[in-house]
């Protein structure tokens, strides 16, 4: 019985009606007319091929995918041209009367040929194989919903990984499925997957006993208590030195302070009332600090005294080297009034009290050109004027003797045209 249910379905799928589906003294009678002549089935949308050959659309149209000769005598090719639509055929088919294959099981079905196809998926009487990887057993299709309730080899989804599993091993992968919900044995209400909660035992139940995180303390309790209250105020925590910045512990600060901190300020060892970073001071002594006892910056000088008063000693130290404004050259305040003694830029009087202050290495050229006192010859002594006076009163000489410079010159003149002639 399941093999010919079996074979109906192939031969639909092809799509031939079955012949069984005919009452049995049609099937006795000479069906040829009505036969595929591919498949040997009740023809369904019959073609007929220009030799007169009879085949359902669908086999037809299948088996050309294939192959082009004619299926029944292997020789003349099948042109798709030639190809007739059987109407009349076609119409008788699908109007004859019509049984249940599975009349043998009990569906005492009539109907028309035309909805055989669609009464064989919903007879209740066809016997179906359980699908259930494993189940051998058969049942009519109206049994199906009964026996997958009870068949053992019936998957189920599980709720929570979303995998299939037979009925009777169902019950054990619940009991272990890494997806399912579980309560923290801690208590601390939080349902969680079976596969994280160890995770969660360890990172993030708050009611978890642990030890504190930091180095050196002992002190043993639920981690909600540890990480919210003890964390914050644990002697062990580590801190960051507001001068130095580096991470020490809590209960070590006061004596990073005064022990190790390089930055820590301290009062300068020398009282001058600041406080100063630990590594700095030896540079603070050094270069600022206004108590320390420092020489004079002048050469050759010996006088020590605290730095904040060693400015107004410098500023008037006879070692403090100056520069001469004459000449540029530096010396000590002390030489000072020796060296404009010999300096040959320091400006002095005139040796001949024309009044003007001249420099010592000018005071030659000064006589030489420009003193007012100097005694120079009168400018016509080549002519032969031999009045000698001072600088100053040369030009009132030539300004009241014109007439007699006027009468050397033509004298002068007059004796070199004698010569001449």
């Amino acid at each position: 019985m399941g093999s010919k249910v079996y074979i109906h379905k192939e031969v639909l799928k092809k799509g031939c009606y079955p012949i069984e589906c005919l009452p049995l003294d049609d099937r006795m009678k000479n069906l040829e007319p009505f036969i595929c002549k591919l498949h040997r089935g009740l023809l369904n949308y019959p073609i007929v091929d220009e030799l007169g050959h009879s085949f359902c659309k669908v086999c037809l149209d299948s088996y050309m995918e294939q192959c082009n000769i004619c299926p029944v005598d292997r020789k003349h090719r099948l042109d798709p041209k030639t190809f007739k639509k059987d109407f009349e055929t076609d119409n008788f088919i699908k109007n004859h009367v019509a049984i249940c294959t599975n009349l043998i099981n009990g569906c005492d079905w009539r109907g028309k040929v035309s909805q055989y196809s669609e009464h064989l998926q919903k007879c209740p009487k066809t016997l179906i194989n359980c699908t259930n990887g494993g189940c051998n057993t058969k049942y009519f299709l109206e049994d199906e919903i009964e026996h997958k309730k009870n068949c053992e080899f019936m998957l189920f989804g599980c709720d929570f990984c979303n995998n299939n599993f037979m009925r009777n091993e169902l019950v054990d992968h619940t009991n272990n499925c890494d997806e399912a919900p579980v309560q923290c044995a801690n208590k601390c209400g939080v349902t969680i997957s079976r596969k994280l909660y160890s995770k969660h035992l360890q990172e993030y139940c708050i009611n978890t006993i642990i030890k504190c995180p930091f180095p050196g303390c002992e002190v043993v309790e639920k981690k909600q208590y540890i990480n919210t209250e003890h964390v914050n105020n644990c002697e062990y925590r580590k801190i960051k030195c507001r001068y130095c910045n580096n991470e020490i512990r809590f209960c070590d600060e006061t004596q990073h302070f005064y022990n190790n901190c390089a930055m820590y300020p301290i009062p300068c060892t020398l009282n001058c009332n600041l406080l100063i970073p630990r590594c700095e001071m030896s540079r603070h002594i050094d270069e600022y600090c206004e108590n320390l006892v420092v020489n004079c910056k002048w050469k050759w000088c010996q006088y020590r005294q605290e730095r904040k008063f060693i400015s107004t000693h410098q500023s008037e130290c006879q070692f403090r080297l100056d520069e001469c404004q004459y000449c540029r050259q530096e010396v000590s305040l002390g030489d000072l009034n020796r060296h404009y003694d010999n300096c040959m830029y320091y400006p002095v009087k005139c040796p001949q009290d024309c009044g003007e202050f001249i420099r010592k290495n000018q005071i030659q050229l000064h006589i030489k050109n420009d003193c007012m006192n100097t005694v120079i010859p009168c400018s016509y002594v080549e002519n032969g004027c031999n009045m000698i006076m001072k600088r100053k009163d040369l030009e009132g000489h030539l300004n009241n003797s014109n007439e007699y410079h006027s009468g050397l010159i033509s004298n002068q003149i007059f004796k070199s045209l004698k010569i001449m002639r």
